[in-house]
């Protein structure tokens, strides 16, 4: 169904919350707070389901009255009653749902299988958009929607958030609000009855307050309709996902590929970059949102010593990255403000006794070089010059820059109020060369799958012959 009704989903103009007046998880009280907390322009209000029938048997539910009918309501109440709650709202105007936790673990999958095509059959008369069931929500911060139970407030940004965890979801964004960054968007999928991964895509692809979005997901259904979602979405926007596969056996099957490869060449293909580890999604999640886009992939390299730059060279070149080479104009002209003999290049190593305001120099006129695509700065503690005050000098110099700066502060408590700055100031911020380089290989990647993205492929692959009778055999 794609992006039919989704605007009652992300635009809502009015929300209602559904509960059980016993509804055991409290969840819809943590939802109105979280709601209200948000600064939602548009009514909020709260509605009971109750069950009609004595005792509480039966599906026949009976709404509490209401006044305004909201765009979208979260409902949190048992599956036996959702189709019915979905069908009242509906027939009042209701276009968009989410349904909350649901209690799968002490339901058969008979009597899953029944309340899904239950709630489906109630809401196609009407075109209601569902999220979940089991959906951990959604929140739109520059909207003042937060129809979710985020533990953590959520500040508005360019990032989009997408995932099938919600433990995840509330790590990720702890993590990027101690940062200081933002989300256009944050949405918990649940089990995807109707809104799936590819819709949620093709309505952010178009999304002008999103720059950039971030997939956490196990498995796929409908790999054509996805395919072609993830396709789209990397056109206009950087796209990186973490996929949690399921666990292999400690002595695995021999085969020629696994699911794992299938998933591996579907995304590189989409134009996505994939990450592997929780770690990998937190560092991608500051670049997604302070990385400027690249113009090239040469790195210059600058550090406070010979030592930490060659580590952080030898770390790029292992890892099939470049590095820049600096003109001659910028080497004499570095030459002359550091006041060295000693031969310039890159990693071009600073003086022992540099001071922060050498340090904007040097980072002003490697950017300034046209062989330069993105610089990093790699600084230790130093007895010559505060950490906090180089990286307020290198914060200066980077605002203004064209290019991006990577920073790596390394050390232990000294360099602390130099991340706390960078992080502030919006720069790229790490603690060791290494995570620094994966994290521009990263947007190398990305900037590499888009150019892939636009290739179409040979109709016949090149020296390919057909064997016949070895296909025939593997049929």
């Amino acid at each position: 169904m794609t992006v039919r009704n989704l605007e009652f989903l992300f635009r809502p103009r009015s929300v209602a919350v559904v509960a059980e007046p016993d509804e055991p998880s409290r969840y819809a009280e943590v939802v109105i707070a979280n709601l209200v907390a948000g600064g939602f322009a548009g009514p909020v209000i709260s509605v009971g389901a109750r069950k009609r029938s004595l005792f509480g048997i039966g599906t026949d539910v009976r709404l509490d009255e209401f006044e305004v009918v909201p765009d979208l309501a979260i409902i949190c109440a048992t599956l036996d009653m959702v189709p019915s709650i979905i069908k009242q709202l509906g027939a009042r105007g209701t276009r968009g749902v989410i349904v909350g936790p649901w209690l799968w673990h002490r339901m058969s999958s008979n009597e899953i299988a029944a309340a899904r095509k239950a709630i489906l059959e109630a809401a196609r008369p009407y075109l209601i958009r569902i999220l979940g069931p089991g959906s951990g929500g959604l929140v739109v911060p520059a909207r003042g929607l937060n129809a979710s139970a985020a533990p953590v407030s959520i500040m508005p940004g360019k990032v989009a958030l997408i995932t099938q965890s919600t433990a995840i979801t509330a790590a990720v964004l702890d993590r990027a609000g101690s940062r200081g960054i933002g989300f256009s968007t944050v949405l918990h999928l649940g089990a995807s009855m109707d809104v799936d991964l590819a819709d949620v895509l093709d309505w952010l692809a178009v999304d002008r307050d999103t720059q950039s979005i971030l997939v956490q997901f196990d498995e796929i259904s409908g790999g054509r309709k996805f395919m072609s979602a993830a396709r789209g979405a990397a056109r206009n926007k950087p796209v990186v996902a973490i996929r949690g596969g399921p666990v292999k056996p400690r002595h695995p099957v021999t085969t020629p590929f696994n699911a794992d490869d299938v998933y591996e060449a579907a995304l590189q293909r989409a134009g996505w970059v994939r990450i592997d580890t929780l770690g990998d999604v937190f560092e991608a999640i500051e670049a997604m949102a302070r990385v400027r886009p690249l113009r090239g992939e040469r790195l210059t390299i600058l550090a406070n010593g010979h030592g930490l730059g060659r580590i952080a060279g030898d770390t790029l070149l292992r890892s099939g990255g470049e590095l820049g080479s600096l003109s001659r104009d910028t080497v004499k002209h570095l030459e002359e403000l550091l006041q060295t003999r000693s031969s310039l290049s890159n990693p071009l190593a600073l003086p022992s006794d540099v001071r922060p305001s050498h340090w904007a120099a040097a980072l002003s006129a490697v950017l300034a070089d046209s062989n330069t695509d993105t610089v990093l700065t790699v600084c230790s503690p130093s007895p010559f010059a505060a950490s906090a005050d180089v990286a307020t000098a290198i914060c200066e110099v980077s605002g203004t820059a064209e290019r991006s700066v990577f920073t790596c502060w390394v050390g232990g408590a000294a360099m602390l109020e130099a991340q706390r700055i960078a992080a502030a100031n919006a720069v790229l911020s790490h603690d060791s060369p290494e995570k620094a380089i994966a994290v521009f290989l990263g947007v190398v990647n990305y900037r590499r799958n888009r150019r892939l993205l636009q290739q179409m492929p040979p109709s016949l692959a090149e020296s390919f012959s057909p064997d016949v009778d070895a296909a025939r055999s593997v049929l």
